[in-house]
Parts: C-alpha cells; structure tokens; sequence
C-alpha cells in the first residue's frame, strides 16, 4: 500500500511533467510564430526588394558597390531597411531566449517561457538600437557624421548574415530538440564578427586609431553580452 510520502513524491513527479510539457507547448507556439514573422517580411525584401536586396549583399564584398550605395542613396531611410530590422527582431528574441535557456535551464523555475522571450526581446532591441544610438552619438560629438551609414549598414549586414543562420539552426534546436547543434554556431559567429571588425576598421572611418577601436569592440561589441550572461546567471540562482 502506498505510503503519503510515495504518493506525495508520485504527484511531484506529475506535476513537474505537466510544467514541463507546458513550457514546451509554449516555446514552440512562440518559437512558430516569431519564424513566420520572420519569414513573412523575408518573402516581402525577397520579391519587392530584390535587386536592392543584391547589391546589398554584393556590396559586402566590394567597396566600390558599398561607396555606390552610400552615395546614390539614403538607403537607411528607405522601408528595405525597415523590413530587416522587422525580420532579424523576432530571430534574434528567439536566439537569446533560446540559448539563456539552454545555459541557465533553472531560470524557467523562477520566470515563464514567454517572460524570458518578453526580456530577450528587450535585450535584442537593446543590442541593436541601443548601440547604433551610442555610436550615432559618439560620431556627433566628433563630427563624424557621415561615417554614420558605414556603421549601421556593416551592423546591419553582421546582423542579417547571423539571423540566416539563426533561421536554420533554431528549428533544428526547439523543434527537433537536437541542442548539440548551436555548438556549430560558434564558429559561424566568430567568422561574422572578425569580418564586422574588419569591414568597420577597414571602410573609411576617418581618424580612427587602433586604441580607440579596442575601447569601442571592448565597451560596445563584449561588455554588454558579459553583462547579460552575468545578470542572468545571478537570477537563475
């Protein structure tokens, strides 16, 4: 005959499995709906934007297209632009959200899924216009502003390589549940971020010494992502 504490433990273990299948249920409706979103204004840069969505990518490999862009247009100020942010948010929410998970899994005991999805989109909204804001600022102050659209266009094109590969390796790790796959990302990661380093040193930004580069890649580029793994680690504690 059962005892209280075996029965106790018993509705422990059911409840705990109920949680848990709730929190999956929830991440995949979420994970379902940021990747049509995402796919959604993809389909509208691929068939309204499609030969400024070319040149863009051609213009990653060839400073002459990349000066041609900047010249023939304001180009941050058309909806292209509008549309990438609008299809990189949602890839990059899930990705935050994904990974802070997968590293701290005892934070779903203190915060819900969509919590954590609700904090990784600030994060990611953060992570964007917080920094293009700070370098916007920091080019008024020394009156380089036309080396604005060098930067956020480089940002931008850091940004759209990774939420591509996001696209692919998220499905692969909420819905297939195959996690060993983000380990592939590093190496993607680090690649897209020397060619960023390489592309914003390199692509006339005038009067910028080694020093001063350092200070920016070190206080805008690591620090903020150091910061976020250790407040979120304090909270899943």
């Amino acid at each position: 005959m059962p005892t209280n504490d075996s029965i106790f433990q018993l509705q422990k273990i059911v409840d705990i499995s109920e949680s848990t299948e709730k929190t999956t249920r929830t991440g995949n409706t979420i994970a379902f709906v940021a990747i049509c979103i995402s796919l959604f204004f993809l389909a509208i840069i691929a068939s309204v934007y499609r030969k400024k969505t070319i040149l863009l990518f051609q213009s990653l490999f060839s400073a002459r297209i990349f000066s041609q862009l900047l010249r023939e247009g304001k180009i941050l100020n058309e909806r292209i632009y509008l549309y990438s942010i609008l299809f990189m948010l949602p890839l990059q929410t899930l990705f935050i959200g994904t990974i802070t998970t997968l590293l701290f899994p005892n934070l779903l005991n203190t915060l819900s899924y969509a919590n954590i999805m609700a904090a990784a989109l600030v994060a990611a909204i953060i992570d964007y216009a917080g920094k293009n804001s700070i370098v916007t600022l920091i080019l008024k102050l020394y009156e380089y502003d036309e080396d604005r659209p060098i930067y956020i266009l480089n940002k931008l094109f850091f940004h759209l390589c990774n939420c591509g590969f996001h696209l692919i390796i998220l499905p692969i790790i909420i819905f297939c549940e195959y996690t060993n796959v983000v380990f592939l990302y590093i190496p993607i990661f680090l690649t897209t971020s020397i060619f960023l380093i390489i592309r914003i040193f390199s692509l006339k930004l005038r009067k910028i010494g080694a020093l001063q580069f350092f200070l920016y890649f070190c206080t805008l580029e690591i620090l903020p992502y150091l910061l976020f793994l250790k407040i979120v680690s304090l909270w899943a504690k």
